[in-house]
């Protein structure tokens, strides 16, 4: 008989458990109170940036060689997709205003190896309309991804499987031989310690700027960035 694993979940790493358990010929039940658009998932209002160097600001280096590890993966995920989703790998650029120095070579100490130091002309041929910037930090091995699109796309290409069942409820129920958490800050309900990490998202229509790839401001206090 084919196995049936459950999962609590529809955000992006619960839709992504399910293609991949669907593609082994598993029955999977897909629970999640939210549409199927994903509204009310993390991965719809977030920004989609692959950037496991930059991550070495604040985390432990566990959590960019897995971030390392992940990149790879994306084209592989995205390819199999039904529908296309707009992946770059330009790499991140990281810039300071001149009061906020002392924050880039922060970043610089702690991502040792992994930069590229870029000034003068060589900042300006990787983003010529950032003007203002003398020094900047480039990581070569980074990237974004549409992450709207790519909801939209594992949608549809879940859609597709018959043995996957849509169910408009939080709580998993039946026997199953396999269930996965994936609720994320969902699963507050079970367990108080969890939090979440504040940040705002401003969406700007600007057809005329362009940007390259993602662009950070380092800052004493709030993370700032810009992806297009």
């Amino acid at each position: 008989m084919r196995k049936s694993a459950a999962i609590a979940g529809a955000g992006l790493m619960g839709r992504l458990m399910a293609l991949n358990l669907l593609r082994r010929d598993w029955q999977v039940p897909l629970y999640d109170p939210d549409s199927r658009e994903g509204r009310a998932s993390a991965a719809y209002t977030g920004a989609g940036m692959l950037a496991p160097f930059c991550e070495l600001e604040s985390a432990e280096p566990l959590i960019s060689e897995l971030g390392r590890n992940a990149v790879h993966e994306w084209r592989d995920v995205i390819n199999k997709l039904a529908h296309p989703v707009d992946l770059r790998e330009n790499g991140t650029l990281v810039v300071a205003h001149a009061r906020d120095e002392p924050e880039l070579k922060r970043l610089e100490r702690r991502t040792k190896g992994y930069a590229e130091v870029v000034c003068g002309e060589r900042l300006l041929r990787l983003e010529p309309e950032l003007k203002g910037f003398q020094r900047g930090l480039y990581f070569h091995g980074e990237g974004h991804v549409n992450n709207r699109q790519v909801l939209k796309a594992m949608d549809q290409s879940l859609a597709s499987h018959p043995h996957l069942e849509w169910v408009q409820k939080e709580s998993m129920t039946g026997r199953h031989d396999l269930k996965l958490d994936c609720r994320g800050l969902g699963a507050r309900v079970d367990d108080a310690q969890l939090r979440g990490v504040r940040g705002e998202v401003i969406y700007v229509y600007a057809p005329e700027v362009h940007l390259n790839r993602p662009v950070r401001l380092m800052h004493p206090r709030y993370p700032l960035y810009v992806v297009p």
